[in-house]
């Protein structure tokens, strides 16, 4: 049992190394954004994004971070400008967004925040959080 376990262990750490060795995907990398201020998790420091574009055309990513979603206008690939970024509440990495017309929702595993509720109608100017439901469920 002890072996299976071992080996188990050994295939997936080599499957994450092989993933991280993958860089392009057919994809190309046009700038890199980080805060070395940020809490870190077991995971990891980031985890989900997840794009929109306003009535303008103006492209922006939503991000989760251990403690934070970040708010990113990256109309310009090149030059990526944070707008804004609201506390989670807990610190996980499990966050995920959506956006259906000018609101964005995120939600989290394992952590009780419920669901946030973004306002994106002045974007790109600022983000407004106008809800955060606990009501229903803590988690998702």
């Amino acid at each position: 049992m002890k072996q299976l376990v071992l080996l188990s262990l050994t295939l997936v750490n080599l499957t994450w190394l092989q993933a991280q060795q993958e860089i392009s995907l057919n994809m190309s990398m046009h700038s890199n954004w980080d805060d070395d201020n940020l809490p870190g998790h077991f995971y990891g420091t980031f985890n989900d994004v997840w794009g929109y574009v306003d009535g303008n055309d103006r492209e922006y990513a939503i991000m989760g971070s251990a403690a934070y979603i970040h708010f990113f206008d990256v109309t310009n690939p090149e030059s990526p400008v944070l707008i804004d970024q609201f506390l989670g509440g807990s610190q996980i990495v499990w966050r995920d967004f959506k956006t259906y017309q000018n609101r964005a929702y995120a939600v989290s595993d394992a952590s009780g925040e419920g669901m946030h509720i973004f306002d994106l109608s002045n974007l790109p100017d600022t983000v407004i959080k106008t809800n955060q439901v606990t009501d229903f469920f803590g988690s998702s």
